[in-house]
């Protein structure tokens, strides 16, 4: 069964799902679901848990990246999608403490070069 969503969930995924163009509230909206993460096939087949439907989702090399970006943004495995068209909305925006750890990473390594003995 999957879990329920706190307020900043529900929050988070209302203004992708805003991003994306679509307006309402997630919950008034019957297109729109929650799925939770079951794992990946071989060939490169999500596999989510709706409710007590299991969804397989043939995905591309840039679809998996995204889903990558997507559930490491997240703090659980959530991925809600348009029940229809089978589109996944994702957050595929990089988190700014990545971004900032990585740019001292660079700054460190760069100081490393330049430490005179």
């Amino acid at each position: 069964m999957p879990e329920k969503l706190n307020q900043h969930q529900a929050n988070g995924i209302h203004e992708e799902l805003s991003n994306k163009g679509v307006e309402g509230m997630l919950m008034f909206n019957s297109n729109y679901e929650v799925g939770v993460f079951k794992r990946l096939s071989e060939n490169n087949e999500l596999v989510m848990d709706v409710g007590s439907e299991e969804y397989f989702l043939k995905l591309n090399d840039e679809e998996m990246e995204d889903l990558e970006q997507h559930l490491m943004n997240q703090e659980n495995l959530l991925i809600p999608f348009h029940r229809k068209t089978k589109e996944l909305i994702l957050n595929t925006e990089p988190n700014y403490d990545e971004e900032e750890m990585e740019e001292l990473m660079n700054i460190s390594e760069g100081a490393e070069d330049h430490d005179e003995e």
